[in-house]
Order: C-alpha cells, then structure tokens, then sequence
C-alpha cells in the first residue's frame, strides 16, 4: 500500500511437510495507526481517506502549497494519501511508459505508478509504503478485491488476501521464496493453507534481508533491521530497517505516517511494552458508545482491551520544553487525564519548516478526523493538487496531496477527492469546509439544489450547516466502477458487490 501489504495474523512461510513452523501472533495494538486508519472506515464513509496517492518522489517543482501548506495528506490518517512515486504522472511519462513496454505491469512487479500497473476487475495500483509495511521500488497489486479471479491476471497468477480491517488486496503468487524479488517473503497470507502462498513485503527465517540487515521474524509484519546502529523510539527515520527490532518508522512520506522526519516506535498496549525506549500513549476505542464509562476499559471484558492502539513515543518535561526536535513539542497526550504521558509529538504550528521533503509542508489539521490527534497534532504532506478537489480517484491515483474517499474503500460512486480544512486551514475556493472552520472537517464542491454541478453518481445535498454539496448519491449499478449500487438506496457502491440493485 502506498507501502507494501500487512501480513495477516498467523501468517507463515513455505516450509518442508512436517516443519510448519508460524511466527508469533501480533504484538500489543499491532500497526495501530494503520489498524486506526481502517476501523474509521467502518464508521463513516466521510471520515476515510485514501489509500494511496501518487506523486513525484522530490515533492514536486518545490512550489508553496497553494492553500499555504495548510491542506494535509494525512499519513497516520490512509487509507489515503501519499506515495514515494518517482515521477508525476503526466501523460508524456505514461505514453513512455507504454512506449517502452513498461505499463500493463504484472501483480508484484516494481512500479512507481498505478498507470503502470495491469487492471482487473479491480484497477492496478501502486503501492510503495504504508505504515509498517514498505514495498522495495513499489508493488504492482489491486486493491479491493473480494476473490482471487478479481486481481489482474486472475487466480492463476494473484491471490485475495485481507490485509487489515477487511480491507483486501492482490499478491503475486508463489510456492517458494526463490520466486519473489528481493525484500519480499512467500507467506500465507491468512495462515490456512488452502488459499495459496504470496509474495508480501516482508522477511523470513529464510532470509530476505540486505547485508547488514538481519530479519526480526516476530515482528508484525517481519521486517528487516541494521545490525549496527539502529535508532530508538522517537529518533528520525526514514525507513523501517533503520529503527531497532520490534520498532518501525512513521516516515514523513508513507501513508498513515507524514511524521516530520519520521518517527521510529512500536506499538504498544502498555508503557512495559516499549523496550526500545518512550512511553506508550494509548488511543482508545469506545466500546459501549458511552462518554461516561472509560473508554480505555469498556469493553466488558477482564484484562486489556484489545481494540484500544497504543503508540510508544519520547518522554520529556513541558516547562522548559526538552523536545529539541523540529517539528515537535513536549505534549500532554492520550485518553484521559490519568492516562496521559508527556511526549515529543507533532506540533505544526511551532513556526518551523520541520518536513524534509522539498516542496512540503506541515499541516496543522492532518489526521485530526481519524485519530491522528492522539499522537500529536498535524503531518506533513506534499502541494494539494487543487484541480482534482471533488474528482474521481482511486486509491493510488488522483487526488495528489489531498485523500480519496475511493469507493472499493468507502464505496464513494468512483471515489472522491477531498482534503481536510478547519480553523486557519480554509478550503481552496469555491470549497467549502464541513467544519465551518470551527472544528476539522472536509472540503466540499458548493452546487446548488436541483442544479446540474453534480457529475453522475452524487447529487447536491444539505450537509447541515448550510453547506450544500454534491454528496453519494448511487440510483443504479452503472453509477459505480464496480457495478455494484447499494439496494439500499444509501446513495453508496457496495464494495463488497454482495446487496447490488436488482
């Protein structure tokens, strides 16, 4: 994913009959920005985000955001924003590609661009990094898939395999490590055999990684770790390798990351479980739906709630600040007052130009709609690609620097790019912001009711608040890219095409 896939629970390698030997279980809140990101997409349609966008690997021409940087590509908040492309996908660049034979590209084949990528029943998609997961020079795939015949050329050479939260995506197949390219592992995905072996971005017992790396198989997923010099929580990072075992990095370019000059960590469920340094600042999931019960603790179970994700970050004092970070600052942060911990977190709006990457900049909004805000407030994100607010999008394409609400994710009629605005984050003109600017919401095309602003597939609405805008609004199976309109006249695709208009 803009990244590589996650590797189920139980997943395991290809091993002789007799020697099935399985990794450990995931670890404490495993991948929780990611796992986060995801859970949000079940809630509300409008909360979610693209998986991926693609966009050049230097953060463009190095031009100012047109909105002042304000508009954000959340990375810890996915499902949907940037890529580490190599190009800018213009059409000189694809008609070479096509030239040379380079696009129409296999399911696992490198690419740097979804165009170069052979369609299914589901569109080819790009992925190169996402969360814990990095995909070494990018991964041809589809995502959304519900059966292996859906992937670009079939079962025969792809499998489905759910990633995270039901989300699920397209592996190259394999009955060995020798048929994967380097820094890819042959896995079973879910872990039960029948459904086949894939290549997935990790490492294995059996090797995998660079020199000078060695594989931490219990990792979720495994990843590979220098064996000399490797960071601890809360140092800067821009790849999973460079932070200690059982940490990964929050880079500033990997989708649900965005943290300026990354961040490494792991995930946690309490502080004990951050053996690489910081304290564990938990997000926690409100079981019961109810503000009077802890939310940390409702889930009417002994023991930890397993739902709750935990992110191991620097401790520091507030007063003097001791975060010498730019880009950060000594924060207050997690669910209740008893619980906080005083960490280095993201603080936008400290004056710095704290992102790396040329071009960027550091959004003081990002992530705010999905839980970002938990681990600090803002992410950095490449320049809004204005033109393509309220357009269709995919996961991995079209809505550079912004987030698709793409409909195998959200079920969106052919998705739709939007960003997200509030207080000094207005939305570009015409767009209106759902929040009024009062509190973080998303940006919206203005239409009028009854008015013909509205392509196929939405129609112009009240959104409350005043703002009418063009919002699903799917009244046939042909509305949506994958033929699938909900019988439920909810105005979304179904994208699991199981309750289609008849």
């Amino acid at each position: 994913m803009q990244a590589g896939t996650s590797v189920a629970p139980g997943s395991h390698t290809p091993t002789a009959p007799g020697n099935d030997v399985r990794p450990p279980g995931r670890e404490p809140g495993a991948r929780a920005a990611v796992f986060l990101l995801l859970a949000s997409l079940a809630v509300a349609a409008a909360c979610s985000l693209a998986l991926f966008t693609d966009e050049p690997a230097d953060g463009g021409d190095g031009g100012a955001d047109v909105d002042g940087g304000a508009e954000a590509a959340d990375a810890d908040g996915d499902v949907l924003a940037e890529t580490e492309a190599e190009t800018e996908p213009d059409g000189d660049a694809l008609e070479e590609a096509e030239a040379d034979g380079s696009a129409g590209r296999a399911v696992g084949e490198p690419c740097n661009l979804s165009e170069q990528c052979a369609d299914g029943l589901v569109p080819g998609e790009c992925m190169t990094m996402v969360g814990a997961i990095e995909a070494p020079e990018g991964y041809c795939t589809g995502i959304g898939c519900l059966r292996d015949d859906d992937c670009p050329g079939g079962a025969a050479a792809a499998l489905c395999a759910e990633m995270v939260a039901g989300v699920r995506v397209c592996l190259d197949r394999c009955t060995s490590q020798a048929e994967c390219r380097p820094g890819y592992a042959c896995l079973d995905p879910d872990g039960d055999g029948p459904g086949g072996f894939g290549c997935a971005a990790s490492c294995s017992a059996e090797g995998g990684c660079p020199s000078g790396q060695s594989c931490d198989p219990g990792g979720f997923p495994p990843l590979c770790h220098l064996d000399a010099g490797a960071r601890a929580n809360g140092d800067p990072c821009e790849h999973h390798y460079e932070c200690r075992p059982g940490s990964y990095c929050l880079a500033e370019r990997a989708l649900l990351a965005g943290w300026p000059r990354g961040y490494c960590t792991q995930d946690c469920a309490v502080s004990g479980d951050c053996r690489n340094g910081g304290a564990c600042v938990l997000a926690c999931a409100d079981d019961d739906g109810s503000s009077v019960t802890d939310p940390c603790d409702d889930d009417g179970m002994a023991g930890l709630d397993p739902d709750n994700q935990g992110l191991c970050m620097t401790t520091c004092t507030r007063v003097p600040d001791s975060c010498s970070r730019p880009g950060y600052s000594c924060q207050a942060l997690g669910p209740t007052f008893l619980r906080n911990q005083d960490v280095c977190a993201v603080a936008c709006r400290d004056g710095s130009s704290p992102c790396d990457n040329v071009g960027w900049t550091c959004d003081p909004n990002a992530g705010s709609l999905i839980g970002g805000s938990s681990w600090g407030s803002g992410r950095c994100q490449p320049p809004l690609d204005v033109p393509a607010l309220g357009e269709p999008c995919a996961a991995t394409t079209g809505c550079r620097g912004g987030m698709c609400l793409a409909e195998s994710v959200t079920g969106y009629p052919r998705g739709l790019c939007t960003e997200e605005c509030g207080v000094g984050d207005p939305c570009p003109e015409p767009f209106a912001c759902s929040g009024l600017g009062l509190f973080t919401g998303l940006c919206f095309r203005p239409c009028t009711l009854g008015g013909t602003e509205c392509r196929p597939g939405t129609v112009c609405q009240d959104l409350g608040w005043g703002i009418l805008a063009c919002a699903a609004a799917c009244t046939a199976n042909a509305d949506c890219d994958n033929t699938c309109c909900s019988q439920f006249g909810t105005g979304y695709c179904d994208p699991h095409r199981a309750e289609c208009m008849l």
